[in-house]
């Protein structure tokens, strides 16, 4: 699914110009090092959290003729950094303008998983808040680099794949008995 998410985002990213050049594009880290030796931009994987407000539980009908189930699907937020970098910061901010400009106007990205099946229509985000205060200026320190100017993309798409096909159900609920529950606190039964 990374692959899948960072060759859609970059298709978006190389229809950028500057100067009627397409502007260089990496998956490198936005360190000091990396920026002095090119000029471009980075897009730059940093965090993959999963989205626990989807989540669900049971399983879902896959075919109910054959009365198989599969697990609901599990969504992940992958969010990528976005920085420009150019000898004058105001050609870096163009290069920034330029790719705001690409992204305001989406608020679905379309990734194709399979090529016999239509496109899965999923979230972006531009900009959206950090999900822990603080949490950007420790990524920045991480890097070793400085603060300076970026877009934060975050896509939100399940994990499609994951979890096997059953024809077995599974139960209603799980219920312990204060029996089985004595029976884990003493280490196990005593037959």
């Amino acid at each position: 699914m990374i692959e899948t998410i960072t060759n859609a985002l970059q298709a978006i990213l190389k229809t950028v110009r500057v100067e009627s050049e397409p502007v260089k594009l990496t998956l490198l880290a936005p360190t000091k090092d990396n920026e002095q030796s090119i000029t471009g931009a980075n897009l730059y994987l940093y965090e993959i959290r999963e989205a626990v407000q989807s989540r669900e539980a049971g399983q879902l009908s896959v075919d109910k003729k054959a009365g198989t189930f599969r697990p609901p699907y599990r969504f992940f937020t992958y969010s990528y950094m976005l920085t420009a970098h150019n000898e004058k910061p105001e050609d870096a901010h163009s290069v920034l303008d330029q790719f705001l400009l690409g992204f305001v106007a989406l608020d679905y990205l379309d990734l194709k998983i399979d090529k016999s099946e239509p496109p899965l229509r999923v979230q972006l985000e531009l900009n959206r808040p950090p999900a822990e205060v603080g949490s950007l200026g420790n990524l920045w320190t991480g890097l070793g680099s400085y603060l300076r100017p970026f877009l934060d993309i975050a896509v939100t798409a399940p994990v499609i794949g994951a979890g096997t096909e059953t024809t077995e159900k599974l139960p209603r609920e799980i219920v312990l008995t204060t029996e089985a529950r004595a029976d884990v606190s003493r280490g196990g039964s005593d037959a």
